[in-house]
């Protein structure tokens, strides 16, 4: 029997759990679609495609190998596997057949369902798009490249380009069959580098151009610069973590916005901002460029969900993958456990305000660009520069609520960023992954249950169920914090700090939030009683800021540092 086929059997038994469970999920939501049909489709639909998206991103990490790391510049493939008398070609086209089948034959069945209930979907298009996919995160991961995070870089620019394949029917003119012959032709072009990348990895490559520069003789010898000692052993986990986790964010902070730069190019319109009009004494209204007003927001909004992305796991891990240990750097510094979660924190936070920094500077350019005021009468009746036309209207409240809108999204960012080191910490593989998944799908559950649910008939129970989730949040953090203290985790001096920090924290994010609701909620515009929704908004506040999962993480430390 082929090693080939042994070492896939290997790889599907070792999942076997995770891919019986998505069986059973898409043969639960094949009978659910098929009996509603499209009628109806009640709010629970879309949190059982949530389900699918989710799914399908684990089949496409089983099949990339879990294990790989975004921050390697070598290949993430099992090493051990390099040793083996066997032909590269089985190291490469079993996993990638097997990978092929597994999502082809998911998005097939999902496709076919869908069709039978009514919805308008191409199967061999959606088969097609997560094929090429896996493929091309499989040259990417499989390949050694000699760049720390090009694989990060690699997989955003792919994922936008397969995506603009798949969209390009309705946005581009691309004819159906050129979509398809697309998708093929970026399948074929991944195996074939796939195939290289392994066996340049299992030649050894990027060890021969690291020590192929080291051993070659040369005539002079550069001076070696000494640099200063660490003042401390905090000093030297704070610049260990930075370049561990802190630089991440930044990098796709920049490539975010160059991202964002290439279309606007392409922008020749203008829109008004309905929101402006009518602060000066005139009866103009500022207008900037469409592309700013439409997808400016957007870019705001991204920084928090790259921050969520990279804190629970696309950055450089503490742990390694074969035994979920940690470094041995990491684990033997002489400093506490919550010392560690500290700087961790704090480098956070550094590379929060870093790249909230570097995108909120490389923005101030683009106020040089042509903006206007119009009148509902005559259309623009003038032309300037953004800051000429926007400098009126900049009044103190209008500064205010600038700044609230700043600060929440800083906020979120670094919270996000922070929330799912616990989960790493803890060594657990099943947390790692468990934990993203549930919020992704709570989030888009809560979010489809406000928008489809107007009346106060659901709305009216909101604070209960919040005030609940509220209690049992801080009952799970005086559990926590009780046992730390007794355990010698947490000294009573830094519970106290972590107890303000937190009541600072709240402050000012419910501050925030009652400068950018509270004018909304006295006019009575969000159509209900005031106090409804300064309960709701005071209660998402007391359970968005963490508590509970930064205690946690100390406590998963000190169990799988000292284990």
């Amino acid at each position: 029997m082929s090693v080939g086929f042994e070492m896939t059997r290997t790889l599907v038994y070792r999942h076997r759990f995770g891919l019986v469970a998505m069986v059973a999920y898409l043969a639960g939501f094949s009978g659910y679609l098929l009996g509603i049909g499209t009628d109806r489709l009640p709010t629970l639909t879309a949190i059982l495609f949530l389900g699918l998206f989710v799914g399908g991103v684990y089949l496409v990490a089983v099949f990339i190998h879990p294990d790989s790391d975004v921050a390697s510049p070598g290949s993430t493939y099992p090493p051990h596997y390099f040793t083996l008398p066997v032909k590269t070609r089985d190291l490469v086209l079993w996993p990638v057949g097997a990978g092929i089948v597994c999502l082809g034959a998911w998005m097939l069945v999902i496709g076919v369902v869908m069709r039978k209930a009514g919805i308008n979907y191409d199967p061999i298009a959606g088969a097609l798009f997560v094929i090429a996919l896996l493929t091309s995160m499989q040259a990417i991961f499989w390949t050694p490249l000699g760049i720390p995070y090009s694989k990060l870089v690699l997989t955003l620019i792919v994922i936008a380009g397969i995506w603009v394949i798949s969209v390009g029917h309705p946005l581009f003119g691309f004819a159906e069959g050129e979509r398809l012959v697309l998708f093929g032709a970026v399948i074929l072009v991944s195996i074939v580098l796939t195939w290289i990348g392994v066996a340049s990895a299992r030649a050894g490559d990027i060890y021969r151009q690291v020590t192929r520069s080291e051993d070659k003789p040369t005539e002079r010898t550069r001076p070696v610069r000494v640099l200063p000692a660490f003042r401390s052993a905090k000093a030297a986990q704070l610049w260990y973590e930075w370049r561990m986790q802190g630089k991440t964010l930044p990098i796709l902070s920049l490539l975010l916005y160059v991202a964002f730069l290439i279309p606007l190019f392409w922008n020749d319109t203008l829109s008004p901002i309905y929101d402006l009009a009518g602060i000066t004494r005139d009866i103009t209204t500022p207008e900037i460029p469409t592309y700013l007003k439409t997808f400016l927001p957007a870019l705001l909004f991204l920084m928090p969900v790259y921050g969520w992305a990279i804190g629970c796991g696309a950055r450089k891990s503490d742990v390694r993958r074969s035994d979920r240990a940690f470094h041995l750097f990491f684990a033997t510094r002489p400093t506490s456990d919550a010392e560690l979660v500290w700087t961790k924190l704090r480098v956070a936070a550094l590379s929060t305000l870093a790249a909230w920094g570097f995108l909120l500077i490389a923005l101030l350019p683009l106020v040089f660009m042509e903006g206007g005021n119009s009148k509902p009468a005559f259309g623009i009746v003038a032309k300037a520069p953004m800051y000429a036309i926007l400098a009126p209207y900049l009044q103190g409240w209008v500064v205010v609520k600038v700044l609230a809108v700043l600060f929440v999204a800083i906020f979120f960012t670094w919270r996000n960023f922070i929330i799912g080191f616990w989960t790493e910490l803890s060594g657990s593989l099943f947390l790692r992954y468990a934990q993203p998944a549930v919020a992704s799908i709570l989030l888009v559950s809560a979010f489809t249950i406000g928008i489809r649910f107007q009346g106060m008939t659901i709305l009216q129970s909101l604070p209960i169920v919040l005030g609940l989730m509220v209690a049992a949040k801080f009952a799970l953090a005086s559990i926590v914090a009780y046992r730390q203290g007794q355990s010698g985790l947490l000294s009573s001096s830094v519970l106290l700090r972590v107890g303000i920090g937190y009541i600072l924290g709240v402050s000012l994010m419910g501050y925030a939030v009652y400068i950018l609701l509270g004018q909304a909620i006295q006019m009575g515009d969000l159509n209900t009683s005031g106090s409804f929704y300064l309960q709701t908004f005071t209660l998402l506040t007391l359970l968005c800021v963490p508590l509970a999962r930064v205690l946690l993480a100390v406590s998963a430390l000190s169990r799988n540092r000292h284990r």
